[in-house]
């Protein structure tokens, strides 16, 4: 399921407790929803939103705590900080293939100092052209694009344009 956060229906609601609303700050909060509803859990990005403002799923009013989601039925299976060195690739392309859902944060302007983008990654290959991601900055119905626009500008491969990823898998113990 691919989620916009500049959507009308929760585009100008508040994320968390902050001040920041989602259609400037809700990139990683649609890419959860949409990673949750994927792994057969009915939310969008307003009703989980609420449900971690209710459950302490925020610190600092809007900074998502990673394993909040887990009483949904889910679980981090792994958070991975490659700022500093290249994103293992095989890694995101094996959690893919096992149907684990990866979240990606990207650089929303590259060439500058890192300002971090969450994105849904769907399918993983060296040439960022070929890498299939859901990327909630982009209007509602155009969500599915390939991750070039986050890379090319830098001549970056799939492996640099990555800086930080987190990869949820269903709770075996929550299946019917």
């Amino acid at each position: 399921m691919a989620f916009s956060q500049h959507d009308s229906r929760w585009a100008h609601q508040r994320v968390g407790a902050g001040k920041a609303p989602f259609h400037t700050a809700g990139c990683l909060v649609c890419a959860v929803a949409s990673a949750l509803v994927d792994l057969g859990i009915e939310t969008d990005p307003a009703r989980l939103n609420q449900w971690l403002q209710e459950n302490a799923g925020f610190f600092n009013e809007n900074l998502l705590i990673w394993t909040a989601v887990e009483p949904l039925g889910v679980r981090l299976n792994r958070l991975i900080n490659c700022v500093n060195t290249p994103a293992p690739l095989a890694i995101l392309e094996e959690d893919l293939a096992a149907r684990r859902v990866v979240l990606a944060q990207v650089d929303a302007q590259p060439g500058g100092p890192l300002n971090q983008h969450w994105v849904r990654l769907l399918s993983c290959d060296p040439a960022p052209m070929r890498c299939r991601i859901m990327d909630p900055w982009q209007p509602p119905g155009a969500e599915l694009i390939n991750l070039g626009q986050y890379a090319t500008s830098q001549g970056w491969n799939t492996s640099q344009s990555i800086f930080k990823a987190a990869i949820y898998c269903r709770n075996p113990s929550e299946d019917p």
